[in-house]
Protein backbone atom coordinates (compact mmCIF):
# COMPACT_ATOMS: atom_id res chain seq x y z
CA UNK A 1 0.00 0.00 0.00
CA UNK A 2 1.48 3.33 -1.05
CA UNK A 3 1.10 6.19 1.34
CA UNK A 4 3.52 8.81 0.32
CA UNK A 5 3.95 11.67 2.47
CA UNK A 6 5.79 14.74 1.28
CA UNK A 7 7.58 17.54 4.08
CA UNK A 8 5.81 20.36 2.14
CA UNK A 9 3.14 21.39 -0.08
CA UNK A 10 2.83 20.48 -4.14
CA UNK A 11 3.24 24.09 -4.42
CA UNK A 12 6.64 24.14 -2.44
CA UNK A 13 7.91 21.72 -4.98
CA UNK A 14 6.57 23.91 -7.99
CA UNK A 15 8.05 26.92 -6.97
CA UNK A 16 11.41 25.73 -6.39
CA UNK A 17 12.02 23.17 -8.99
CA UNK A 18 10.25 23.75 -12.07
CA UNK A 19 9.44 25.98 -14.95
CA UNK A 20 6.66 26.69 -17.46
CA UNK A 21 7.95 27.07 -21.17
CA UNK A 22 5.72 28.27 -24.03
CA UNK A 23 5.62 30.08 -27.58
CA UNK A 24 2.31 31.75 -27.86
CA UNK A 25 0.07 31.21 -24.54
CA UNK A 26 -2.68 33.73 -23.74
CA UNK A 27 -4.62 31.79 -21.30
CA UNK A 28 -1.32 31.01 -19.53
CA UNK A 29 -0.31 34.50 -19.27
CA UNK A 30 -3.21 35.11 -17.68
CA UNK A 31 -2.80 32.22 -14.85
CA UNK A 32 0.94 33.81 -13.86
CA UNK A 33 -0.88 35.00 -10.45
CA UNK A 34 -1.20 30.89 -10.13
CA UNK A 35 2.41 30.05 -11.90
CA UNK A 36 4.51 32.73 -10.76
CA UNK A 37 5.95 35.42 -13.43
CA UNK A 38 9.44 34.09 -12.28
CA UNK A 39 8.75 30.49 -13.41
CA UNK A 40 8.28 31.30 -17.02
CA UNK A 41 10.41 31.03 -20.05
CA UNK A 42 9.49 32.00 -23.39
CA UNK A 43 10.92 30.33 -26.40
CA UNK A 44 10.57 31.12 -30.24
CA UNK A 45 11.47 27.29 -30.91
CA UNK A 46 12.93 28.06 -34.20
CA UNK A 47 13.14 26.67 -36.67
CA UNK A 48 10.42 23.84 -35.83
CA UNK A 49 6.83 24.33 -37.29
CA UNK A 50 5.02 25.05 -34.01
CA UNK A 51 7.31 28.17 -33.22
CA UNK A 52 6.79 31.49 -33.98
CA UNK A 53 7.94 32.26 -36.90
CA UNK A 54 6.64 34.97 -39.09
CA UNK A 55 4.55 36.25 -35.76
CA UNK A 56 7.25 35.86 -33.27
CA UNK A 57 6.81 40.15 -32.38
CA UNK A 58 3.55 39.54 -31.83
CA UNK A 59 4.02 37.15 -29.58
CA UNK A 60 6.57 39.22 -27.24
CA UNK A 61 3.72 41.49 -27.50
CA UNK A 62 1.61 39.81 -26.31
CA UNK A 63 3.68 39.26 -23.73
CA UNK A 64 4.32 42.67 -22.79
CA UNK A 65 0.87 43.92 -23.46
CA UNK A 66 -0.56 40.90 -20.52
CA UNK A 67 2.48 41.15 -18.02
CA UNK A 68 3.84 44.56 -17.79
CA UNK A 69 7.54 45.75 -18.39
CA UNK A 70 9.20 43.93 -15.49
CA UNK A 71 7.97 40.91 -16.04
CA UNK A 72 8.20 40.20 -19.54
CA UNK A 73 11.85 41.19 -19.21
CA UNK A 74 11.90 38.55 -16.63
CA UNK A 75 9.59 35.99 -19.02
CA UNK A 76 11.26 36.68 -22.31
CA UNK A 77 14.57 36.18 -20.98
CA UNK A 78 15.68 37.20 -17.47
CA UNK A 79 14.31 34.47 -16.10
CA UNK A 80 16.67 31.98 -18.60
CA UNK A 81 19.68 33.74 -17.97
CA UNK A 82 18.97 32.92 -13.95
CA UNK A 83 18.01 29.38 -14.48
CA UNK A 84 21.05 28.65 -16.84
CA UNK A 85 23.40 30.92 -14.73
CA UNK A 86 23.86 32.91 -18.29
Amino acid sequence: MLNPKIKHHPRHYWHNNCYAAFTFDPVGLRLLDIVGADRVLWSADYPHVESTYGYGWNAIEAVVDTVGEDDARAILGGNAIKLFKL
